[in-house]
């Protein structure tokens, strides 16, 4: 055992020498993450495969403590009511509301298999057009007062919901919260012969209102899609979806980051075990060559010593005999 290695001042000192070493920009900037995140980590070491495994735990844990407490932030903070529905078919499944759809309408027809069945799907024939929240829904007027009831949602295309919200001889108003986004889409078709002498004509003047902006124009005037009087509010609370994605990224990116560890890990012990060999070679030899280099001196060491001391004795010996 060396010196060195019983002592344990120098232990302490190789330790603070370590310690000292690590400290460089990248781990500097992991123990600092490491303090926002409430996580820490201590003397990081210099290999990048184990600096990579440290910074993706931070990570995410910043990323999921952050978005945790903008969660409870935005609760705490939001005075307005959710989107009871964020889609159409959430509407079928919750089965709490009512829906209150025109007969005549292409919505309408979006709730049937066919165009040209008479009945409805079986998940919307208990939720459309149900007594005495929803009347004869066959014309504007009735979806203009069933709009204010309780429990009531009312499935309108964009434009007659726009002149309902407009009259103003409508004997109720309430506020209105309209879905982001497009529920349904129809599409109005022009058949003719093929063989019409008007086809061409037709075709000729439809793609020139198209460039020249003469559709945009009239739709905006006679079609006006805006809507007094309502919010359009959007779903974008953090659900269960987002945070298994979040598990599911972070869960992958520990995979690879442990593979990347695990490679180096075996790259270096195959470089260990490749030199090892030559250094027991020298280790032994050293060894060697120090029982034969001690074995040769030992004996002259105590060859020496009995030679002083029966040189010692045989001088004394005769002053002894004199005197006696």
């Amino acid at each position: 055992v060396s010196p060195d290695e019983g002592n344990p001042l120098n232990k302490t000192e190789l330790m603070m020498k370590q310690k000292y070493t690590n400290i460089s920009l990248g781990n500097c900037f992991l123990n600092v993450l490491g303090s926002f995140t409430s996580q820490g980590c201590e003397c990081p070491s210099r290999s990048y495969s184990i600096r990579l495994v440290i910074l993706v735990c931070l990570f995410f844990g910043l990323l999921m403590n952050t978005s945790y407490s903008a969660v409870l932030v935005s609760r705490l903070a939001t005075g307005q009511k959710e989107i009871l529905f964020p889609t159409l078919t959430s509407v079928a499944q919750a089965k709490t509301h009512t829906l209150c759809v025109r007969t005549g309408s292409f919505a309408y027809v979006k709730l049937k298999e066919r165009e040209t069945d008479s009945q409805l799907k079986p998940e919307w024939r208990d939720i459309v057009n149900k007594l005495p929240a929803c009347l004869n829904e066959s014309s504007q007027q009735n979806i203009a007062n069933a709009i204010c009831k309780d429990n009531v949602v009312v499935l309108e295309t964009p434009i007659i919901m726009a002149a309902i919200l407009k009259d103003l001889e409508r004997t109720n108003s309430c506020p209105v919260m309209r879905m982001a986004g497009r529920n349904a889409k129809a599409v109005a078709s022009l058949f003719m012969t093929k063989w019409n002498p008007l086809r061409q004509d037709f075709n000729e003047i439809i793609f020139r209102m198209h460039t020249t902006g003469i559709l945009d124009y009239l739709q905006q005037k006679w079609l006006s899609r805006t809507m007094p009087d309502y919010k359009e509010l959007v779903s974008s609370e953090v659900r269960m979806d987002h945070i298994a994605g979040v598990l599911l990224v972070y869960f992958l990116a520990i995979l690879l980051s442990s593979c990347i560890l695990m490679i180096e890990i075996l790259s270096t012990g195959c470089k260990y075990n490749n030199t090892r060999p030559g250094q027991k070679q020298n280790k032994n030899q050293s060894l060697s060559e120090r029982n034969l280099l001690g074995n040769e001196t030992e004996p002259k060491e105590t060859v020496n010593e009995d030679l002083t001391l029966l040189g010692s004795y045989k001088a004394q010996f005769p002053i002894r005999r004199a005197f006696m």
